[in-house]
């Protein structure tokens, strides 16, 4: 059963909910304007913003750019070993793509990942001010 969305002028669609259908599309029926969604930024955040816009072609990374990353380097984590994304990445920008592959290479650090909720809310705030 594909669900249906109301058309609203903005949406937000966090990780856990891209994560929660399979397919996604449970979101063919969300019609917006602009749709924005975060994810941690690791390979596997850059692999579920791919299969999002499989259903949501027009959707946009937040938080998961390379300003965001470096500026947030005391937080950095690391993904589990041996468990990296390596599918599918021919939706993503060529900002977004060239990022996956940086962080899939291990040139910014090993097994490099930021996790959203990390993110210091006055990062958040600017980023979110400069939304169109």
């Amino acid at each position: 059963m594909v669900s249906r969305f109301p058309t609203a002028r903005r949406a937000w669609l966090s990780s856990v909910s891209v994560m929660a259908c399979s397919d996604c599309r449970r979101f063919r029926g969300c019609v917006t304007s602009t749709c924005t969604t975060g994810a941690t930024a690791d390979t596997h955040g850059f692999g579920i913003l791919n299969r999002l816009r499989v259903s949501l072609p027009h959707a946009r990374s937040f938080l998961m750019d390379r300003e965001t990353l470096e500026a947030h380097r005391r937080l950095w984590g690391r993904e589990p070993a041996g468990g990296r994304y390596t599918g599918d990445t021919s939706r993503l920008t060529a900002a977004e793509h060239a990022l996956y592959c940086e962080l899939l290479s291990d040139r910014l650090g090993e097994r490099i990942r930021l996790e959203q909720e990390r993110i210091g809310f006055g990062w958040l705030q600017q980023t979110l001010a400069r939304l169109p």
